[in-house]
């Protein structure tokens, strides 16, 4: 019937004043209390509330701005903020407010969520977010008309051109800028965009009490800086990370720095995997001189060892007073309840039920003075208060996710504050520069000598542009997907090294074995040829002694003969030795009877 468990509980005490204690069987009956709720329109992650409940409320709905109201809001924000910049750039204020919400309206018109953009949702606070980056500028960088402008093209860029996903859109996005530009802001496009590229950063001087929003003109500089910054984090940390500093990569990292130091900065970072979403949050957690927070997923690590993390998180930020980068990707999600968690955060800074007791006093603890500057007494919930704003203030949740599959879709439907109140990035795929400068560091890194690099190298980047060329033809023809990712040119990368090493080791055994085997004829040739010497010196001594040995056998003949013709006159005396013998035998057994006798 759709009934929810803690909307029947909650109409039961509108309709029965309280509920019953199963174990005592007695009721609680609630008194001196006024209910007061909230709710949303159903869909969009928010579900529908029956009428039963509804019914004992006093309805009032809350209509939407009208533009004169939202012009006027942030007509007053800027106009606070810009009061001791440069009358010229005051004068600005208001056609940039109204270009502002244009775009906005627009945006909402023109940039409709459909399955495979389902991120393209805007509110108010995209608004809102644009004048949060106009009011980083300082009075000493950004005091002329020009500076504003560019950086108010930067913000636009950044809020509702950084979620873009194709080349249509971006079109339609540059267009928007430049209308609003010649017609609201009096300004032409070539003075704005005097650039390829068009970014604002703090982060170029290291020290951090120092830095100033404003824009970065030499990208050289700027590639050069990052990659200081790098280094600095690979001497500093055990796991190094060797990346690649394209400026691609270095225009996301200064994204994410920007979004890091708003207050309430959270970043969602959609591309497919190897993309550097991950990486580049860590480097830009570093160049913020912030502590980047991840959970280790293991066997068993379930909702219980979820909280957990997230409360050590919290708890360094509330307590500790630490600002912490949380970087969470969909891989780690478990449960689909690690999402929910997330979403509270994104909201409220906090969780359900997820402090003990023991957590609370040390809570109390540490957010009594700040409870007391706030000129608030130090009660339990005005503690809690003190420390969720300091959470708020110094956690930034940032969301590593892919956009592949229906798991993204659902999760943004389930949980909307994952767009709402996160800024997002887009990750492209990469450009012919970031593929040739991976490809070459991952092959100079491994020592991969070859006799044309920077032909190979160009090989390398011409076939997976090809290859992602052929996925889009395929993706038209079969209406199937098959998704080329950074990852797979790095694999590409790797199996090449594999392989190549595989087939030089082999390649090398082979000319080992064929050098040993040259090295054995060529000594088997050497004894031979000094064998053939020495057959050759010992030839006379040998015929000498054949010689000899001939004269010697002519003598051993004769003497055979001789010893022949001995030997039968010793037989013909033997035999007759051996008759007489006879003879005088028989004359003695004649003389030895007549003796007997």
């Amino acid at each position: 019937y759709g009934a929810q468990p803690p909307i029947e509980l909650i109409r039961q005490w509108h309709d029965h004043g309280g509920w019953f204690n199963r174990k005592e069987l007695v009721k609680f009956n609630i008194v001196d209390v006024v209910m007061v709720s909230a709710m949303g329109p159903p869909g969009g992650g928010r579900t529908f509330i029956t009428e039963r409940l509804k019914r004992h409320y006093s309805t009032t709905a809350y209509s939407d701005f009208s533009d004169e109201s939202i012009t006027q809001i942030f007509k007053t924000i800027s106009g606070y903020f810009f009061s001791a910049f440069d009358e010229k750039v005051q004068m600005l204020m208001p056609a940039m407010t109204s270009a502002t919400i244009a775009v906005f309206k627009q945006a909402l018109n023109d940039l409709l969520p459909t399955p495979s953009k389902s991120h393209y949702l805007f509110n108010l606070r995209d608004i809102w977010k644009v004048f949060l980056g106009l009011c980083s500028l300082s009075t000493k960088k950004s005091n002329d008309p020009l500076s504003v402008t560019r950086c108010w093209c930067h913000e636009v860029q950044r809020i509702f051109g950084d979620r873009l996903t194709d080349r249509a859109d971006l079109a339609w996005m540059r267009t928007q800028i430049n209308k609003h530009l010649e017609s609201g802001l009096n300004m032409s496009q070539a003075d704005v965009f005097v650039s390829e590229r068009l970014i604002f950063a703090s982060f170029m001087t290291q020290e951090i009490d120092n830095r100033v929003y404003e824009e970065i003109a030499d990208m050289k500089q700027m590639k050069e800086t990052i990659e200081e910054y790098l280094d600095d984090y690979n001497n500093v940390n055990t796991i190094n990370m060797p990346l690649v500093m394209f400026l691609d990569a270095c225009e996301h990292c200064a994204r994410i720095c920007r979004v890091l130091v708003q207050p309430s900065g959270n970043v969602l970072l959609l591309g497919v995997g190897g993309s550097g979403r991950q990486s580049l949050t860590r480097l830009s957690a570093f160049m913020n001189e912030s502590e980047c927070f991840q959970i280790e997923v293991a066997k068993g690590y379930g909702m219980v060892e979820f909280k957990e993390d997230v409360k050590k998180c919290l708890m360094k930020c509330g307590v500790e007073d630490k600002v912490q980068i949380f970087l969470f990707c969909d891989t780690q999600i478990v449960k689909e309840d690690f999402v929910e968690a997330i979403n509270n955060v994104l909201n409220s800074g906090d969780v359900p039920n997820l402090y003990a007791t023991e957590d609370f006093e040390s809570i109390s603890s540490s957010c009594r003075a700040l409870c007391q500057s706030l000129g608030m007494q130090p009660t339990k919930a005005n503690l809690f208060s003190a420390y969720l704003s300091r959470v708020k203030k110094n956690v930034h949740v940032t969301l590593a996710f892919s956009p592949v599959g229906d798991s993204f879709r659902n999760r943004l439907r389930m949980f909307p504050s994952l767009v709402n109140c996160c800024t997002i990035d887009w990750f492209h795929e990469w450009p012919a520069e970031a593929l040739y400068s991976v490809a070459k560091q991952q092959l100079v890194n491994q020592s991969v000598e070859l006799p044309d690099m920077e032909g190979t190298v160009q090989m390398f980047q011409t076939v997976h542009q090809s290859v992602e060329a052929a996925s889009k033809r395929f993706l038209k023809t079969t209406n199937r997907n098959v998704y080329i990712t950074p990852t797979s040119f790095l694999e590409l990368l790797s199996s090449f090294v594999q392989i190549l090493a595989d087939k030089r080791d082999q390649v090398e055994t082979q000319r080992k074995r064929y050098s040993v085997g040259l090295t054995k004829i060529m000594d088997a040739e050497e004894q031979v040829e000094g064998l053939q010497k020495m057959l050759v010196e010992k030839k006379p001594v040998l015929e000498k002694t054949q010689k000899e040995v001939g004269e010697m056998m002519v003598v051993i003949q004769k003497d055979k003969a001789d010893a022949q013709e001995v030997s039968t006159a010793v037989a013909a005396e033997e035999a007759t030795a051996s008759k007489k013998a006879e003879e005088v035998q028989v004359v003695k057994d004649d003389a030895q009877r007549d003796l007997d006798e």
